[in-house]
C-alpha cells in the first residue's frame, strides 16, 4: 500500500506519522515538558482497529453488493 505524507498509523498505542519518506512519532516523557520526534525505521504494523482502509476495495465491495442485491430482487420478481 502506498502511503501519503500525513498518513498516521497507531501501533502499540503509539501514533506514527508518515512524513513522505519515513515514519516518525513524538516521544513526550514529561507531560508539558520537552518532547522529541523519533524516526522509525520501516513501516509500523497497525493495530487491528486502526488499519488503513483501501478506498478502492471499499468501493468495489459496495458496487458488488449492489449488483448482488439487484440480482436477488430480479430473481424474486420473476419467481413471484
Amino acid at each position: 500500500m502506498d502511503y501519503q505524507q500525513g498518513d498516521t498509523i497507531t501501533s502499540g498505542g503509539v501514533t506514527y506519522t508518515y512524513n513522505g519518506s519515513s515514519w516518525t512519532y513524538v516521544q513526550d516523557k514529561v507531560p508539558g515538558g520537552v518532547s522529541s520526534t523519533i524516526t522509525f525505521a520501516g513501516t509500523p504494523v497497525p493495530d487491528p482497529a486502526t488499519a488503513l482502509i483501501d478506498d478502492q476495495k471499499e468501493y468495489d465491495f459496495a458496487v458488488l453488493a449492489g449488483l448482488a442485491t439487484g440480482a436477488l430482487y430480479a430473481n424474486t420478481v420473476q419467481a413471484g
